[in-house]
């Protein structure tokens, strides 16, 4: 984020100081090449902060005795690391990969007794619900059939519910 700033800073005394002094300044250039240096830099942050959740979601899944294939272990952490980061908290993203430890043991095939489904234990009752609530637009077949749309889903959901309740004891009950 300090970057993002620097570069904006830099963006406005930049055109400041040309303005002043007359010189021409090609404002759309600069923008472009700020706001793709920003994105590059997001995208990097993001890399690595998936890279730091994978060992931790990893060793739950051996805490757990996981019945996913050791051979897909490290992609599955991948995956779900990838879909935690809607949830802000470290804190909270820590929370919701427990709750599908104990939840699913990442199975993508679990179906609790009320008719849950997936790793992200998702109730597919009322898809017009979920899409209202998480923005998005799947459905019933993908939710059990697609691991990242099962993920995707119960990341938003969990994250939603963290905004209602404010709290993260109260959002995983």
């Amino acid at each position: 984020m300090n970057t993002i700033y620097f570069l904006a800073t830099l963006l406005i005394l930049t055109v400041s100081s040309r303005v002043s002094i007359g010189l021409p300044f090609e404002c759309d250039t600069l923008v472009s090449k700020t706001i793709s240096v920003c994105k590059y830099e997001s995208e990097i942050q993001r890399e690595k902060s998936i890279a730091q959740e994978v060992p931790y979601i990893l060793t739950l899944m051996q805490i757990v005795d996981s019945t996913v294939e050791l051979s897909k272990r490290d992609q599955l952490a991948k995956d779900v690391a990838t879909a935690g980061q809607v949830i802000t908290s470290t804190k909270e993203r820590h929370a919701w990969y427990i709750l599908l430890s104990l939840e699913s043991k990442f199975d993508q095939t679990a179906v609790s007794p009320v008719g849950a489904v997936g790793i992200g234990q998702v109730l597919p009752i009322d898809m017009k619900y979920l899409k209202n609530v998480t923005g998005i637009k799947t459905t019933k077949s993908a939710l059990t059939k697609d691991v990242n749309v099962n993920l995707k889903v119960s990341a938003a959901f969990f994250n939603y519910l963290l905004k209602i309740k404010e709290s993260t004891i109260l959002a995983l009950v």
